[in-house]
C-alpha cells in the first residue's frame, strides 16, 4: 500500500483502489470517523462497512446544484457566474452549479450572453493558465458525458452550444469536451435531476418566484446553490427556502 505523508499536517496518506485502501481504512478499528465523496453505490458500501463499528460517517454522494437568476440580476455579473459554475473544472465539481433556473423576463438575452460568452472559451492543457475548460479525469466519465448529451436530445432539450467532443489545440492527449448548454428543460427531464459531472448546462425557465423555488427544490439531489439578485433581503429569504 503505497503512503506518503501531508505537508501540512504530517499525516499519512494512503493512495490505491477501494478494496485495497478503502475497505480496510474503514473497518480499520483506530478509524472512528469517515469522510466520504463519491457515488452512491460506494458510499452505500463505505455505510455498511463502518457500521459494525458504531464509526461516525460523512457522505458526499452528489450534487445538482441551482443557479437562480431573478429579473432584477445584474446580467453580466450573473452570466460570468454561470459559466465558471459548470465549466470550471470542466463540471467536474461537486457543487457545480449544473441547473441554471431563469426568469422568463430576463431568459431569452440572458441564454444569448451566455452562449456568446462560453462559445469562446479556451479548451486546452489543465496546467496552462490560459485555458478555461480543461480534460475529462477518465474514459469512463467521458462516456458518460457523451452519454447524457445524447439521452438530453431524445428527451426533448434544445442543445444551443457544443454537445460533443473536441481535440484540445495546444495538447495532443485528453478527454475533451465541449461546453454544452440546452435550452427548453424541463424539471423531469434526467439532464435536470442527475449529476452528470461534466461541463453540461440545463437551462430551465421560471414565471415567479414561488416557481423558481419549487423548481430548485424538485430534485434528490441538493449540496449548493445560487441566487442572482440585487435585493439583499430577497437573496437572503430565497437562500433560506433552498
Amino acid at each position: 500500500m503505497p503512503t506518503t505523508l501531508c505537508r501540512l499536517s504530517g499525516c499519512p496518506i494512503f493512495a490505491g483502489l477501494g478494496e485495497e485502501v478503502g475497505e480496510p481504512l474503514v473497518r480499520h478499528k483506530k478509524v472512528r470517523k469517515i469522510a466520504f465523496t463519491g457515488g452512491e453505490a460506494a458510499g452505500a458500501r463505505v455505510n455498511t462497512d463502518a457500521a459494525p463499528g458504531f464509526k461516525r460517517v460523512t457522505l458526499e454522494l452528489g450534487g445538482k446544484s441551482a443557479n437562480i437568476v431573478f429579473e432584477d440580476a445584474n446580467l453580466d455579473q450573473a452570466v460570468n457566474g454561470a459559466i465558471s459554475g459548470i465549466f470550471a473544472a470542466s463540471g467536474q465539481t461537486c457543487i457545480a452549479s449544473s441547473r441554471l433556473h431563469l426568469h422568463d423576463s430576463i431568459h431569452d438575452d440572458f441564454l444569448e450572453r451566455l452562449v456568446r460568452l462560453a462559445g469562446n472559451a479556451r479548451i486546452g492543457d489543465p496546467m496552462s493558465p490560459e485555458t478555461q475548460v480543461g480534460s475529462i479525469t477518465t474514459e469512463p466519465q467521458y462516456c458518460k458525458i457523451l452519454d447524457y448529451i445524447g439521452i438530453a436530445k431524445n428527451e426533448g432539450a434544445r442543445l444551443v452550444l457544443g454537445g460533443g467532443s473536441v481535440p484540445a489545440p495546444d495538447v495532443n492527449q485528453g478527454l475533451f469536451v465541449q461546453p454544452t448548454v440546452f435550452a427548453d428543460v424541463t424539471n423531469d427531464m434526467r439532464i435536470a435531476q442527475e449529476e452528470v459531472f461534466g461541463p453540461v448546462l440545463a437551462v430551465l425557465r421560471f414565471t415567479d418566484d414561488e416557481e423558481a423555488i419549487a423548481i430548485a427544490n424538485d430534485v434528490n439531489y441538493g449540496l449548493a446553490a445560487g441566487v442572482w439578485t440585487e435585493s439583499l433581503r430577497w437573496a437572503i429569504k430565497v437562500s433560506e427556502r433552498l
